[in-house]
């Protein structure tokens, strides 16, 4: 019987072609709202990507006001290697800096050990930044204490004080434990 169903259909569409044209309007009008439908979603989704553009801006000059509540004095020169700006070696004195320091070296030592002048600015810089203030609060109340109320008293976040103690960090490695890598006067270190 299924093999008699296409004869069949052909001969009746041979017979009708009313039904042929039909059929292709059909299919032409179904094609026609796919592609009117995907221009509309396509439409939207331009609309809303434009929306999250402006978000992200709008975040990233948020992330700009914050970081620069101190009126926009940076901490540290983009020079390489990167060192403190005259701001940051005033915030440096205020916060002790290499007191915190010489309570980390060792430990720095052996964590650094091996690695390239970069990589060892990366590492300080990152254990400065994620790690460093709970340190400080969790085992030297008083420094970090003294890092809270300079942040406040500098209307500055704690990030930018942890940076400054970065920089130190990274140049007592250098100059203690890889003095051939960088001249001392290009580093900020306390002898």
């Amino acid at each position: 019987m299924s093999t008699n169903i296409l004869p069949t259909i052909v001969n009746f569409l041979g017979n009708n072609p009313a039904v042929i044209i039909l059929l292709i309007y059909l299919f032409g009008y179904v094609v026609w709202k796919i592609a009117a439908w995907k221009t509309g979603v396509d439409s939207k989704l331009f609309h809303h990507e434009g929306k999250l553009t402006y978000l992200d801006d709008v975040v990233k000059d948020i992330h700009q006001v914050i970081m620069q509540r101190d009126g926009g004095r940076p901490v540290i020169l983009s020079d390489s290697p990167l060192k403190l700006s005259d701001y940051g070696i005033e915030l440096a004195e205020k916060i002790a800096a290499d007191e915190i320091v010489a309570r980390y070296t060792m430990q720095m030592h052996n964590a650094t050990r091996g690695m390239n002048a970069y990589q060892i600015q990366e590492y300080c810089a990152d254990f400065c930044r994620d790690k460093l203030p709970a340190d400080l609060e969790n085992n030297y109340p008083d420094m970090f204490a003294t890092l809270s109320d300079v942040a406040f008293n500098e209307g500055i976040v704690m990030e930018k004080l942890t940076q400054v103690i970065g920089i130190k960090l990274r140049d007592k490695m250098l100059f203690k434990y890889q003095p051939a890598v960088l001249p001392a006067e290009k580093l900020c270190v306390a002898e």
